[in-house]
């Protein structure tokens, strides 16, 4: 659903749209990380 509106928001304003994918994508790498981290301790 939040994918849904996402591209939405990248459809009509670009600029807004890249900026938000470009938040989630480091949100997940942190989140990636962040287990990484976790599993090698």
């Amino acid at each position: 659903m939040f994918i849904l509106i996402l591209a939405v928001i990248t459809l009509f304003w670009p600029k807004v749209g890249l900026v938000l994918w470009v938040l989630l994508g480091l949100l997940g790498a942190a989140v990636v990380m962040s287990r990484a981290n976790e599993g090698f301790r």
